[in-house]
């Protein structure tokens, strides 16, 4: 997850990205067949097998399993700096907080990704409940940077009326192109 780029990178935008994991399937979130399926991915995401063959896998982050989590998650824990060496977690925080600006976009009816608040870095706990981002050391111990980024007016956060990457021609057109414009 060390990714040298020649260039530089400005303006990051994650529309509809599950940045703090996901807890369920992908289009089964509640009801006993989607419980029973989810146990079963619950159980056995963090093999190794899994990991190295099933992509989606890297992004799963359950919260009551946070160590087997960021020591077999071959993924998402790199990103967030969760895991990884001391140089690679300031390289991805230098990286981060040197973007001019981010745009995190939620959909309000994501059926793709759950919880729908991970596009905003949030996260659930392990009564299974949204936590507001200020509430989590991701955010207070700043992590890869997002609290730096925000507190200098670096962020915006954007919600779509739709399902997962369900955006319109307009939401292109007043969104996402001005965004990477500028």
């Amino acid at each position: 997850t060390n990714c040298q780029l020649n260039g530089t990178v400005r303006n990051w935008a994650s529309v509809g990205g599950p940045n703090m994991g996901v807890m369920a399937i992908p289009h089964c979130f509640s009801g006993s067949f989607c419980n029973a399926i989810n146990y079963i991915a619950d159980q056995f995401v963090y093999f190794k097998l899994f990991q190295n063959i099933i992509a989606p896998a890297g992004y799963f982050r359950d919260p009551a399993q946070l160590e087997k989590y960021a020591e077999d998650s071959v993924f998402l824990p790199y990103v967030n700096n969760e895991a990884g060496s001391d140089d690679d977690k300031a390289l991805v925080k230098s990286n981060f907080t040197s973007l001019n600006n981010i745009l995190l976009v939620m959909f309000d009816h994501d059926t793709m990704i759950h919880p729908k608040e991970t596009a905003w870095f949030q996260q659930m706990d392990t009564e299974g409940n949204v936590m507001e981002l200020a509430d989590t050391d991701f955010y207070n111990e700043d992590f890869i940077g997002l609290k730096e980024m925000m507190d200098a007016g670096k962020v915006i956060f954007n919600q779509i009326d739709g399902d997962h990457l369900q955006f319109s021609a307009a939401d292109i057109t007043n969104t996402f192109v001005p965004f990477l414009l500028s």
